[in-house]
C-alpha cells in the first residue's frame, strides 16, 4: 500500500514535539456510502462532488446511494444528474417523505458493498473524517449507545454506529 508522509505538531507544544505519521493514501475498503436526502437540493451536489472525490484517492471501490426522501425541492432531478455525471452514484426515490430511518434501512438493504457509512447529505460533517475511522476498522473495540455519530461496526469490531460491515 503506497502511503505519504506528515507531520503533526501538538498544539501548545509546537517547538518542542513532532509526531511523524505514515498515512496510508488508498485504503483496501469496499465502501457504500448511504446519504439520506430531504430537500437538500442546495447542498447535495457539493456534498457529493467532495465525497467522489475524495473516495477515488481514498478506497479501493466505492458507491455512494442518496436516498431523496420526498423532497419538493427538485432534489430528485439533482440526484439523477449527479448519477448521471457520476457512475458510483446511484439514487432511491422514496415518493413521499418516509423519515431517517426508513432511507438509511433502504440504503443499506441496497447496497453492494460490505463496508457501510452514513452520513447527512446537508456538509455538516466532512467526507475526509473516514480517514480516522478507517484505519479502525481491523481495531477490536466496544460499542456502546447508539445513534446517529460516527462509527465502525462488524466481522468483531465495533466503534459506535456509522460504519458497518455487512459480511457477518
Amino acid at each position: 500500500m503506497e502511503h505519504k508522509a506528515r507531520t503533526d505538531t501538538v498544539p501548545g507544544f509546537e517547538n518542542t514535539l513532532t509526531l511523524r505519521r505514515e498515512i496510508p493514501v488508498r485504503f483496501p475498503v469496499n465502501l457504500s456510502i448511504v446519504l439520506p436526502a430531504f430537500n437538500e437540493a442546495a447542498n447535495l451536489a457539493a456534498v457529493t462532488e467532495s465525497a467522489v472525490a475524495f473516495l477515488r484517492e481514498s478506497v479501493e471501490n466505492f458507491e455512494i446511494i442518496i436516498v431523496n426522501d420526498g423532497s419538493t425541492d427538485g432534489t430528485g432531478e439533482l440526484i439523477r444528474t449527479l448519477a448521471w455525471k457520476h457512475p458510483e452514484v446511484r439514487g432511491i426515490e422514496h415518493p413521499v417523505n418516509s423519515g431517517y430511518g426508513a432511507c438509511l434501512r433502504n440504503g443499506f438493504a441496497s447496497s453492494r458493498y460490505e463496508w457501510l457509512f452514513f452520513t447527512d447529505s446537508d456538509h455538516q460533517f466532512r467526507i475526509d473524517s473516514l480517514l480516522e475511522l478507517l484505519p479502525l476498522r481491523k481495531r477490536p473495540m466496544s460499542s456502546s449507545g447508539s445513534g446517529r455519530s460516527g462509527g465502525i461496526r462488524g466481522c468483531g469490531c465495533s466503534f459506535h454506529g456509522a460504519i458497518t460491515c455487512s459480511c457477518g
